[in-house]
């Protein structure tokens, strides 16, 4: 069986269907379902969940390949996109205005130190 190909629309509401019935695990950041990451691949980025669920309320870590051979990876051409939309961009509400200004704390500590 081949693999799925990459999303590539409507990925904020398929990351939030993603997941739905399937509990959460606790993390530093608070409760999470899909930990995203990115990752270069060729001349795009990808961005997928490092964690999977084996029961509700149970998750073990999820490479790049078992992402692709799940369809759990969202393909972007803009790095910048790509790297919000693993921060949090995807998610609603306060779950999202916290993502984005972790995201924005984050890229401020990076315009920070690339100056040193």
């Amino acid at each position: 069986m081949a693999n799925p190909k990459p999303i590539t629309t409507f990925r904020k509401q398929k990351a939030r269907a993603m997941r739905k019935g399937m509990g959460e695990m606790q993390t530093e950041h608070g409760p999470a379902t899909h930990l995203m990451a990115s990752a270069s691949v060729g001349k795009k980025t990808a961005v997928f969940p490092t964690i999977t669920p084996t029961s509700p309320n149970n998750y073990k870590p999820q490479s790049l390949e078992e992402a692709y051979k799940k369809g759990e990876v969202f393909e972007f051409r803009n790095e910048r996109k790509a790297e919000k939309f693993a921060m949090g961009s995807w998610k609603k509400g306060p779950a999202r205005r916290d993502a984005m200004r972790e995201y924005r704390q984050m890229r401020k500590e990076q315009r920070k130190n690339k100056g040193k």
